[in-house]
């Protein structure tokens, strides 16, 4: 039985939709639990806009992530309706009249919605992410890498990728996406610690090609193919 947070009632001509959202404060409750609740909902209302409002009306103690509200911070990703999307990218009117909302997947909870980014920030950080400097100083290849950098560590890749949850120690969709671009601008001294990272366990051999990450890509990346490049480049 739904027991909503809330109690508006239907009126002439507002669209409500019922709400659900995961609910767990690890320092708090001992097991996870769904709070429900009844919104209007306008035509170009996201979900984000929805979550504002049952947070600054209905719920204060709710917690989730966001920043620009524009997709270009990545910060509001979540599971909406079983699929990995950004909150503020996903109109409310696009997903029927009941709308689930859980946190990410394969990263530590924090508090309801919002989860710790730390473990795939930290394997970025492990291929290396830097550049050669040309002679005169200036960074190689830094305009290109700009340019063809549209990826926003916004963690859905990595919340539904198959090998991340059985294997932990698998580097994941962003860091070996991210490794393929910097590897694309050219030789430089770091390949050869990214070759000894990739080719090793965890690496871009133990993908297995499910395609389960590029198909949530807010940017259109597709990381498998990425991986794919590497794999061609160094072949066992």
């Amino acid at each position: 039985m739904k027991a909503y947070n809330n109690d508006l009632i239907a009126g002439g001509g507002i669209n409500l939709v019922d709400v659900k959202i995961r609910r767990f404060h690890p320092g708090k409750d001992q097991h996870p639990y769904y709070s429900w609740f009844r919104v209007e909902s306008a035509a170009n209302q996201t979900v984000l806009d929805i979550l504002t409002v049952i947070l600054q009306e209905h719920e204060l103690s709710l917690s989730f992530r966001f920043s620009c509200r524009t997709g270009l911070c990545g910060s509001c990703g979540m599971i909406i309706n079983d699929e990995e999307k950004l909150a503020c990218q996903t109109l409310a009117n696009t997903l029927g009249q009941e709308i689930t909302l859980e946190p990410l997947k394969n990263y530590p909870l924090i508090k309801d919605l919002t989860v710790d980014l730390t473990t795939s920030y930290s394997k970025y950080k492990k291929i290396a992410p830097a550049f050669a400097k040309n002679h005169d100083g200036s960074i190689s290849g830094i305009s290109r890498y700009l340019k063809h950098f549209p990826c926003l560590h916004c963690g859905l890749c990595y919340s539904k990728c198959k090998v991340v949850a059985i294997q932990p120690s698998f580097l994941g969709p962003i860091s070996l996406h991210q490794m393929y671009v910097l590897e694309d601008l050219g030789k430089n001294p770091f390949s050869n610690y990214r070759k000894q990272m990739a080719t090793h366990e965890g690496g871009i051999f133990d993908c297995m090609s499910f395609g389960c990450c590029g198909a949530v890509c807010p940017q259109s990346i597709n990381p498998m193919e990425s991986i794919h490049h590497l794999q061609h480049k160094w072949k066992k």
